[in-house]
Formats: structure tokens, sequence, C-alpha cells
């Protein structure tokens, strides 16, 4: 299903009257994914002149009081609001102001990093949630989507009695591996116009591939990531990679010097093979010790604490990690600049 399908589907109305919010739940690759695909939609309302208001509310910021959900609800069509709420009551007296103040239009509740969601499940606000807080008004005016990197049966724990008419869509912006090697076919043309008389970071030009080596690059790198520009800076590298063995812009290459590459990337850019760091050949231990030194500091804190507190995550509090965005955003930046982009 394409974007646009997907929008319209959101946007249709629904006739047929239910004991729960419509819901939808979207699964994207990744957090970036979501905070586009709510840009989109906003987009897509607006142009087509829909009668939606969007609300963009984030998880993450439900601490450890399922109450906290009910300022993420509010704050996400009123981000000037900063109310706390003792009881479904008080919320949903707050909430009819809301929507007195779109008397003509309809809800659509976007709520990014739902999978946090799972640590308020045990509660009964949860369930309270499908139910439209048992308000008539609510459930006539809103409609819900759920966005995150599970799939909805692996949300919750009783995701199916929670919301028995879920509709699940995989969110795929760049469509299926044939969209994305024309992606990455064009990506490739613009860039390497850019190279007449300049040359990269390490003195050499980009290496030209051909529409085949991208569309087996794509096929492995995949369920990594969709991106073309992602994807660009990966077959380059293995195209530099293979450089010495074979040429990458000429179709009829060897298909195994290109895998061998592949599982080396995989190897030494995704996760440091800590079999590797420990053998005796001194070299391989140079090579991967000056890779890990090329990682700006204040990178490595960022992925080393996360690592760290992924095994803990009932005492640490994650979010510090996601919300300090400006901070993520530079250190995810200079980390893609060692992995070539």
């Amino acid at each position: 299903m394409n974007t646009e399908n997907i929008f319209s589907t959101i946007c249709t109305p629904s006739e047929v009257p239910s004991a729960v919010l419509k819901h939808f739940h979207i699964r994207c690759s990744d957090a970036h994914q979501q905070i586009e695909f709510i840009e989109k939609l906003s987009k897509h309302v607006k142009n087509e002149n829909l009668g939606y208001i969007i609300g963009d509310g984030n998880c993450l910021l439900i601490d450890k009081s399922p109450k906290d959900l009910f300022s993420v609800i509010t704050q996400a069509f009123d981000k000037k609001s900063s109310a706390s709420y003792r009881s479904v009551a008080d919320f949903i007296k707050h909430f009819h102001d809301i929507l007195c103040k779109h008397l003509s239009s309809q809800l659509i509740l976007c709520l990014r990093r739902a999978e946090y969601l799972q640590d308020i499940e045990a509660y009964p606000i949860i369930a309270d949630l499908f139910r439209g807080f048992g308000d008539s008004m609510f459930k006539k005016r809103v409609k819900f989507i759920t966005l995150s990197t599970l799939p909805w049966n692996m949300m919750l724990s009783n995701s199916s009695s929670l919301s028995p008419i879920c509709i699940f869509i995989e969110y795929k912006p760049y469509g299926d591996k044939r969209d994305c090697v024309k992606a990455v076919m064009k990506l490739q043309e613009k860039k390497l116009s850019t190279y007449t008389v300049a040359t990269d970071v390490d003195g050499k030009t980009p290496i030209k591939f051909c529409k085949e080596f991208a569309k087996q690059c794509c096929g492995s790198f995949e369920q990594k990531t969709t991106d073309p520009h992602k994807l660009l800076s990966l077959i380059s590298r293995v195209a530099t990679m293979c450089a010495d063995k074979i040429d990458p812009s000429d179709k009829g290459y060897n298909i195994n010097v290109v895998k061998q590459a592949i599982q080396r990337l995989d190897d030494d850019i995704f996760y440091f093979n800590v079999s590797d760091l420990l053998s005796d050949r001194k070299s391989k231990e140079e090579k991967h010790q000056e890779s890990i030194n090329s990682v700006p500091y204040y990178a490595k804190f960022i992925l080393i604490a996360s690592f760290c507190c992924s095994f803990n995550r009932k005492s640490t509090d994650l979010r510090f990690f996601d919300m300090v965005s400006f901070t993520v955003t530079v250190s995810l930046n200079n980390y893609s600049t060692f992995l070539g982009t």
C-alpha cells in the first residue's frame, strides 16, 4: 500500500459505530520515519482540504505514572497545555474544551514511540484509551494512530482484545527494492555530476557502480534500511572495498566478491566483531582500533550508555538519550560521517 492509499484509508469517514476507537497501527523502520509520516499526513490533510486536526504525541513523555498519558494526549493538540489530571473525568472535561475549539473538524490522535505504552499496560488506563475513555464524543470525533517499530501483535500482551478491529499497516516510504534501486541510481548520478573537478575527503573520486551492483547490495541491506541516501553510502563503501578485484560499473562483475565485501562491512561497521578485536593478528586489531578511535567521544558515550541501559530498562530512564535530540542528532551525524556518508 503506497502512502497516498494509506492516507486515504485513514481519512475515510467511519459510518459503523463501535465500542472502541477506530485504530490504525503504523509500523515504521525508525523514529524519524514516524515523524515523517505524521508530517506527510498533516500535509495531505491540508492539501486535500479535509476536516481533520492532526495531534502529534510522544509516548516517551510517559514517565512512571500512567496519568502522564492524559498530558501526552492533551499536548498532542494543545502544545501550551501544562495541566495535570487526577482522573479520567478531569481529562475528559478538559478534552471537551479542545473539541469545542474545532467543532467542524474530526481529530486524529497520533502517538509516536507507542512501544512505551508497554510501561503502563498493566493499568486500566490503556483499556480506557482504546474504548475512548467511555466518552461518546471522544469515540465519535477521534481516530487513533499508534506508530512504532514493532508490529501490532507484539506491541502489548493483549493487543487483539484491546483493539480487535485494528488496521495494521507497514509504512515503506521508499517502496520495494526496485524503487530503492532507482532512487539510489538517481542519487549516484547526481553525486557524480558534482565531482567533475573536486574529490572526496580521501582525495579519491567516487567509484561508479552499475544498476545490477546496486540491486545486489540493496537486497542485502534492505533489512537494515530502505533510505536511498543511507543505501548510497553503504553501496559506495562496498564498491570501494571491491574496486581492486572487480569493476563495480561492469554488469559482468563477480557476485561472490561483492558478497564477501558486504559481509565484511556488516561485521566491521554495524557492530564491532569482538572475536576479531581479540585476534593475535596485529594488523586487524590496529584496523579496528583506528575505526573505534575515529568515532567522536560524545557519540561513543551515547552509543555505549544506550547499549548498557538496554539491559536494565526497568530501572533506567532511556528517555534521556532520546529526548536530548540535538546532542543525539549531532552525534549520529558524526557517526554517519564515520560510516562513509
